[in-house]
């Protein structure tokens, strides 16, 4: 499961499920919660087939809007942004050893609040991994 933000308007293939989120959530928090190793669990448990064989085009529509997306307020949603902004911002750029150890701690700062948000200290502790 990979989610990416397009601020550009690209068609994408029709393996690729696009989620236009509400004005009350950031597509930036959105793109952390499917990147997260949270809904990575929770594809694994609801399509472990195709979650064995890397092969998630085999998620049914159904599957995708019945993903628990917890809405977090806006303060938490701004933070999570910021360090999904942080990440791109890094990305871009040709990045050294040392931009890649700040781009993996920053994924993982990420990964830390979605687990916080949706309760599972477990979870917290595999993306410290």
């Amino acid at each position: 499961l990979v989610a990416a933000v397009d601020r550009k308007g690209f068609l994408t293939e029709m393996s690729v499920y696009n989620i236009l989120p509400s004005d009350t959530v950031l597509p930036e928090y959105i793109a952390a919660v499917l990147n997260s190793p949270v809904m990575q669990h929770y594809v694994t448990r609801i399509r472990p087939i195709a979650s064995q064989i890397a092969n998630l085009s085999l998620l049914r529509l159904q599957d995708v809007k019945d993903f628990p997306i917890i809405v977090p307020d806006k303060t938490m949603q701004h933070t999570v942004a910021i360090l999904v902004n942080r990440v791109q911002m890094l990305q871009a750029d040709f990045y050294t050893g040392a931009q890649r150890m700040k781009i993996q701690e920053t994924v993982r700062l990420i990964d830390e609040k979605i687990a916080d948000i949706y309760g599972i200290p477990a979870l917290r502790a595999m993306s410290k991994a």
